[in-house]
């Protein structure tokens, strides 16, 4: 068990494209965008037979951006599966993780209950909404003379809208290099549209969305990929140009962007979720991990906590947890009088699941009313939303 050499990118590559049915014409931007540096891999004999990848990132919560490490392609060949080879990659993908000063781990499981028993527990919501199409052209006009499409210039002033916004946003992704590459990359497919909204020669706001084919005799499907704005009017604006395609299409799928303002813009209830998967995070170090995050300034409070945590001992101690003044500190010591798992304190730490959730779940225990709403003073926020898919 190692990191791969660069050379076996191929190989790292055979193993992903046979457990994910890979498109084989992204086989050259997989091997140009991946790192060899983020896989860790086992192999039998000369054979590499399994692959995990950790990809450096930060996630944002209470407006911080938190090291977080972004779990993808946990894969193992057919036939050396049920050999215990994807948990031995995983407890040491963690203890990686932890050497690497990512405090936070993130990823979308094809199974839940393997990555719960290895401490991630659900953070968040990865939604598909529909909206009709109708009920966005209805929406004022917001300022169309400022929306155009982009032009191969505006690249860095969507990342720089993307910044100026992302810390807002409760579980975002702090988006590096690689990440950044990936998204680009999803730009390609023939009728993949990028607007911005341009505010004087500043991107305020963007959408990128998908018109596809349905086989009817008339319209297409629109799929919104990535709605990001950092003031209503831009927010207006770019619904109000998704709805004006409400001549040639039905339904608009929305994928995993928060539409909490926009339901209170819309005349009626009509936002449908039609599917969901919940990411899942994982505390990677409890004390790392709180003295990164933001938390709420008017929030001040202690509770001595437990933690139980069989995969990393450095977390599995009694702590004394003091919120003040926007920041938390965890330190060694007290009387533990709450017992919170490791998977618990995943969820209350992304503000998915409150004090009383987690105890009802059986995840918290030892808790009276006061320090539950504590808790949930301390890690209140609005709800976690992750536009990435890794």
């Amino acid at each position: 068990m190692r990191v791969p050499r660069p050379e076996e990118a191929e190989a790292a590559y055979a193993i992903c494209h046979e457990a994910f049915t890979n498109r084989p014409e992204r086989r050259e931007a997989w091997l140009a965008t991946k790192r060899m540096d983020d896989f860790l891999c086992a192999w039998a004999g000369d054979e590499l037979v399994a692959t995990t990848e950790t990809i450096p990132a930060g996630q944002h919560f209470g407006g911080r951006s938190v090291p977080m490490g972004a779990v993808a392609s946990v894969a193992v060949r057919p036939d050396h599966r049920g050999r215990g080879l994807a948990p031995r990659l995983l407890g040491t993908a963690i203890e990686h993780m932890y050497e690497r000063g990512l405090v936070l781990s993130t990823l979308h499981p094809a199974t839940t209950r393997f990555y719960r028993s290895f401490g991630w527990e659900i953070g968040g919501q990865f939604g598909v909404r529909r909206v009709p199409a109708s009920a966005l052209a209805a929406l004022p006009r917001g300022e169309p003379e400022c929306l155009r499409p982009a032009a191969d210039g505006d690249r860095e002033l969507v990342r720089e809208c993307y910044a100026r916004a992302a810390p807002a946003i409760e579980g975002s992704i702090d988006r590096s290099e690689a990440f950044w590459a990936a998204w680009e990359r999803d730009l390609d497919p023939p009728h993949r549209y990028l607007y911005v909204y341009d505010a004087g020669g500043r991107v305020d706001g963007y959408v990128t969305y998908e018109q596809l084919e349905t086989g009817r005799q008339w319209g297409f499907a629109l799929t919104v990929h990535e709605l990001v704005a950092v003031d209503a009017e831009a927010m207006l604006t770019l619904w109000r140009h998704v709805g004006s395609h409400a001549t040639m299409v039905d339904d608009v799928t929305v994928l995993a962007a928060p539409l909490d303002a926009l339901a209170l813009l819309l005349p009626e209830q009509v936002v449908q979720l039609v599917d969901a998967n919940h990411w899942l995070t994982r505390v990677v170090d409890a004390q790392g991990a709180i003295a990164a995050r933001g938390f709420p300034s008017a929030a001040r409070g202690r509770v001595e906590l437990e933690l139980v945590d069989r995969l990393a001992p450095w977390n599995e101690h009694r702590f004394v947890l003091d919120v003040a003044d926007g920041r938390g500190v965890l330190q060694r010591g007290g009387f533990g009088d709450v017992r919170l798992t490791i998977n618990g304190f995943a969820s209350l730490y992304t503000g998915w699941a409150s004090a009383g959730t987690l105890r009802a779940a059986g995840l918290l225990a030892g808790a009276d009313d006061d320090t539950r709403r504590a808790l949930d003073t301390m890690f209140a926020g609005s709800p976690p939303h992750l536009f990435d898919d890794f």
